[in-house]
């Protein structure tokens, strides 16, 4: 997803930068609560898909997703495969955590400069691909 946004300064710009990684650490330690949820609950599907097992029951384990514009639909998926998911996601946010850390990092020297400009970003995935400063 693009976006373009406008900040009135150096300044402005850092803080919404701050924001988002604060934001972002916020919703990565949610997701991080729900992916330990979901590990204990494939490892306890596990256990049991192996007791079954001794009993002669082979319980099917492959979940095929549905596939709608490149959105995938699971219907009753287990625990495993929700865990691989949310895996999938929290590696997405920690990699656009790192990103805003690294630019805020490498523009720093501008976040002190006085003069007067106005800056526009276009983000795309949630990270500023392009900066452009006007004074």
């Amino acid at each position: 997803m693009s976006a373009v946004q406008e900040f009135s300064s150096m300044g402005e710009f850092l803080k919404r930068v701050e924001e988002e990684i604060e934001a972002l650490r916020k919703t990565m330690g949610n997701f991080l609560r729900r992916l330990e949820e979901a590990r204990i609950k494939a490892e306890s599907e596990k256990r049991l898909k192996e007791i079954l097992a001794k009993f002669g029951q082979q319980v099917a384990t492959e979940v095929k997703p549905i596939e709608i514009r490149g959105t995938r639909i699971y219907v009753n998926p287990p625990a495993e495969v929700e865990y691989r998911l949310y895996e999938e996601l929290i590696e997405g946010l920690n990699k656009r955590i790192q990103a805003l850390q690294a630019l805020r990092k490498d523009l720093e020297p501008l976040f002190n400069v006085e003069v007067e400009m106005k800056i526009t970003v276009i983000y795309e995935a949630g990270v500023p691909k392009t900066v452009i400063l006007k004074y």
